[in-house]
């Protein structure tokens, strides 16, 4: 079984694993995880006669790891969970955990989806430490707070990634960061060229949620992301695209944010690309705003307090 595989795996080990779904528990069990440990590097998308990483395609050989225990999901043609909304019956609560982790764990070239932890941070993938995360593509996963992915305390490398159809009831739908208030500069994620689509989020951040951390965001794409309350919430809603919030210190470059959304039927809609508030540094270079909405300030940039750095 890979799960057990992986969990009692070394620090060096390396696997190469072929297309196919992969479950973390074979019993049913929401709790079981596919454990990642320090040092260890999975890789997807290999047919199973490669001779060399360089042989692998991800795309023609999909590797899935999914939190569909039951195998009762709504799915895509690839067999991952379509979206948040397509989650049927009981799932695994987080897909994938890596606590602690340095640049030497590595996770390219899978498919995370079908998580769904709606009382906490995490549901396709829980991570803390610096490691690389690349080629990856989390769709159809929910939790509280980073429903494809939640950072804590760490500064990982996040590249050439797809989030798409994820959501959070509380913030960052697609990816959710949060490291120390008092110390953001110590921890900040490098999110770079990376797509976030459809996600929502029932208060704030759709597509990207930082809180007290330094983030480089670079040569991402924010399209169709929402950060929408329900008819009977009165809570500001924020950032359809990103939202930056206590104490963080952002670097935004070369990035798009397209056709973003947020709204609040009895509070105000801040931010549809883009919201900064409660002691935020913000700096955007050569980023593109287009088509976003807010229901109340800012429709492609909200910052509440404070002087943004808006280049080009």
């Amino acid at each position: 079984e890979f799960s057990a595989a992986l969990s009692s795996a070394g620090a060096g080990t390396e696997f190469w694993v072929a297309g196919g779904s992969y479950r973390p528990s074979l019993s049913g069990a929401p709790t079981a995880s596919f454990m990642l440990k320090d040092g260890v590097a999975v890789y997807g998308g290999f047919k199973g006669d490669e001779k060399d990483r360089n042989g692998r395609d991800p795309k023609a050989h999909v590797t899935i790891l999914t939190g569909d225990l039951q195998k009762d999901d709504e799915k895509d043609g690839s067999g991952a969970t379509a979206s948040w909304e397509g989650i049927k019956g009981t799932n695994s609560t987080v897909v994938v955990k890596i606590d602690k982790a340095t640049e030497s764990t590595v996770l390219d070239g899978v498919t995370i989806t079908g998580g769904s932890n709606p009382s906490g941070k995490g549901g396709g993938l829980s991570l803390s430490g610096s490691p690389r995360i690349s080629n990856c593509i989390f769709m159809g996963n929910l939790a509280k707070s980073g429903g494809g992915m939640a950072s804590r305390e760490g500064s990982p490398r996040v590249e050439n990634c797809v989030f798409k159809k994820n959501r959070a009831d509380q913030g960052g739908a697609g990816l959710f960061e949060f490291g120390k208030i008092g110390k953001a500069g110590a921890f900040g994620s490098t999110v770079k060229g990376c797509l976030f689509e459809g996600n929502a989020a029932e208060a704030v951040g759709g597509g990207m949620g930082v809180m007290a951390a330094s983030p480089h965001i670079i040569a991402c794409t924010f399209k169709n992301n929402t950060a929408e309350s329900s008819e009977q919430s009165k809570v500001d809603t924020r950032g359809g695209g990103l939202y930056i919030y206590y104490d963080s210190a952002a670097e935004v470059r070369d990035c798009t944010f397209v056709g973003n959304r947020t709204s609040s039927k009895q509070g105000r809609g801040l931010g549809g690309g883009v919201a900064a508030l409660e002691r935020t540094v913000i700096s955007l270079y050569n980023c593109t705003f287009s088509q976003n909405y807010a229901s109340s300030c800012g429709g492609g940039f909200f910052q509440s307090v404070g002087s943004p750095a808006l280049t080009n």
